[in-house]
């Protein structure tokens, strides 16, 4: 018996903490204590100044609950400590530190829902971070995978 594969839409999360400030990536990086997965410099039309971006990978994958899960395990594993310097740096320049959720979403309800457990908000609180959701659906004509059906 044959089974033909099918197209839908591919849904990802990915979870990260965001540092935007008008200092280069290795005073950051001294700052945290921790190396970023990603850093740029670029330039902010808006403020007509230069800013880097120091991004801090925390998880990704297809379900939004489980990412969220993750990153959010990941940084009560990263400590008290991290939250602590974090701030310090937010004192500096106020509003430059979030944790983005960036979601791509399908048509599957498994890649919409997630949860900020009492434990993140109260580590966020704790770095002054943000919270930034990032959404965007995809249609038909949006990035496809194949899977079979089952």
């Amino acid at each position: 018996m044959r089974t033909s594969a099918w197209r839908v839409p591919v849904a990802v999360t990915r979870v990260y903490l965001s540092v935007e400030v008008d200092r280069h990536a290795d005073d950051i990086t001294k700052a945290l204590g921790c190396k970023p997965s990603e850093a740029r410099r670029y330039r902010n039309v808006l403020l007509q100044r230069d800013l880097t971006q120091w991004k801090l990978d925390l998880a990704a994958g297809p379900f939004a609950h489980e990412v969220v899960r993750q990153a959010t395990d990941r940084l009560l594993e990263l400590g008290e400590d991290l939250a602590r310097r974090i701030a310090r740096l937010n004192a500096d320049d106020p509003d430059v530190v979030a944790m983005v959720i960036a979601q791509h979403v399908s048509t599957d309800p498994r890649t919409t829902g997630f949860e900020l457990s009492s434990a993140l908000i109260q580590w966020l609180a704790a770095a002054g971070a943000a919270i930034a959701i990032d959404q965007d659906v995809w249609d038909r004509d949006g990035p496809e995978g194949e899977i079979a059906p089952a």
